[in-house]
């Protein structure tokens, strides 16, 4: 809850904020951060933050977020849970960082997440793998996970991260709580160490859907293209999304569709056999700018540093580091882009997302929200898929599409580690939270 801004309450802000930290350090187990902003640093913002009037308050005053570690916060560690970036302090903030605190918001600290963020687990972390503070032994989802635990474990009001084929949906799904991936390129990723470009958004959790209109405004880069929220009468579900889920989640999302249609909601069922392209073509895009992103990694300028100036033993000693799930997606990357390689590949992955696309938008037309289960499985446990790859990027099947084709998409929790997927065509944003957050409560009535 935000303090209310009245002398007491900025009593009420310290206590929050220092309730917050003794709850990360007592909770440690967890493995949620990274690394924690100092008591000392934590105490200045306070006063800081005590110190201002009221009336010049921002709209995130005394709000306590974490952030993923693949953001730079000036003077945190910036690892992207990597050894090869162990130890190196960022000396600058990501654009959205520095509108959190312009806006009177508080880091508390940089939250663990799978290697570089090539995972849907958290188990591919170099530092150490997130618990699930609501389903024991089992994954936090990734790659976003200590973000999902942290605010899942109420560590923090809200965990700012970013999401390149689900890596906030699925996490937040896992451990119970709400998510939001506006659409691609509205929000700067100034300063957020990209996992692939076109894919990559700036996006967040909360344990409900209470400031997702708030960050949205204040992020939103390209205000003007963002469309007036409609009032929904009609959803649609892709009846190839419906199969091979489970039995579990198939039993939720179907329960959670006749309580909407209850609410007076007309539910369509359309078919888009095209759905089993999507995750090749997802990860063959992915791979090859991974790849390509990674090369700044070179051990002078990033990663592990390299004292002599031989360009290949530099990169030799700095990949060394890296973690297997990493090394695989650059190797894959790199390959699917050599000249005799793209045509077969490479090409074939960016008209198949081309095809998506259009697909989508003339669905879109017929009904302006598309609703889905968020992964087909509940929370698999810890070391259960880490060794099959395939099977990992089996839990991004569904959410992969709001990526490929930029459109946003967010998680209502239905309980039980699952979640219910709303997805809009691009600029939607403020259609698709407003089915959130009325949505939010009509799924969960008893």
């Amino acid at each position: 809850m935000m303090p209310k801004k009245t002398g007491k309450a900025l009593t009420e802000l310290r206590e929050r904020t220092l309730n917050y930290l003794e709850q990360i350090a007592r909770k440690s187990e967890l493995q949620a951060f990274n690394s924690v902003e100092s008591l000392g640093k934590l105490l200045e913002r306070i006063n800081e933050l005590e110190k201002k009037p009221k009336e010049k308050h921002g709209k995130l005053f005394g709000l306590c977020f974490s952030i993923k570690d693949v953001f730079a916060v000036q003077g945190l560690p910036f690892q992207c849970s990597s050894k090869s970036l162990d130890g190196y302090i960022a000396p600058y903030s990501a654009k959205v960082v520095e509108q959190i605190l312009k806006e009177d918001g508080i880091i508390l600290g940089k939250t663990n997440c799978d290697e570089f963020a090539c995972g849907s687990s958290g188990e591919n972390s170099a530092f150490q793998t997130s618990q699930n503070p609501k389903f024991k032994g089992k994954t936090c989802g990734g790659s976003s996970s200590g973000t999902a635990c942290s605010v899942s474990a109420e560590l923090c009001d809200i965990g700012l991260g970013s999401d390149t084929g689900g890596s906030i949906r699925l996490p937040a799904t896992f451990c119970n709580i709400q998510s939001f991936k506006p659409t691609h390129d509205i929000i700067s990723r100034h300063g957020l160490s990209d996992l692939a470009m076109s894919l990559d958004t700036v996006a967040w959790m909360e344990k409900t859907v209470q400031y997702s209109e708030t960050l949205l405004n204040l992020f939103c880069e390209q205000k003007e293209k963002l469309k007036e929220k409609k009032e929904i009468t009609q959803i649609g579900i892709i009846r190839e999304q419906m199969e091979n889920l489970d039995t579990k989640v198939e039993q939720k999302i179907k329960k959670t569709i006749q309580t909407l249609e209850r609410k007076g909601l007309e539910v369509i069922e359309h078919s888009m056999p095209l759905q089993k392209i999507a995750v090749p073509a997802y990860y063959a895009c992915m791979y090859a700018e991974f790849s390509s992103s990674m090369q700044k990694f070179d051990g002078f300028k990033y990663g592990k540093q390299f004292s002599g100036s031989d360009i290949i033993e530099a990169v030799k000693v700095n990949r060394s580091v890296l973690g297997k799930e990493v090394k695989r997606r650059i190797l894959l990357g790199t390959y699917l882009t050599q000249k005799e390689e793209s045509q077969k590949f490479y090409k074939k992955a960016l008209t198949a997302r081309a095809r998506l696309q259009k697909e989508y938008t003339q669905l879109f037309q017929k009904t302006p929200i598309l609703i889905s289960s968020v992964a087909p499985v509940p929370p698999f446990g810890l070391g259960e898929k880490i060794a099959d790859p395939i099977q990992m990027y089996s839990a991004d099947l569904l959410t992969v599409q709001a990526n490929l084709i930029g459109s946003p998409a967010g998680s209502i929790s239905l309980g039980e580690g699952i979640g219910l997927q709303v997805m809009g065509n691009q600029f939607e944003d403020k259609t698709v939270l407003g089915c959130l957050q009325k949505w939010e409560n009509w799924v969960n009535a008893p």
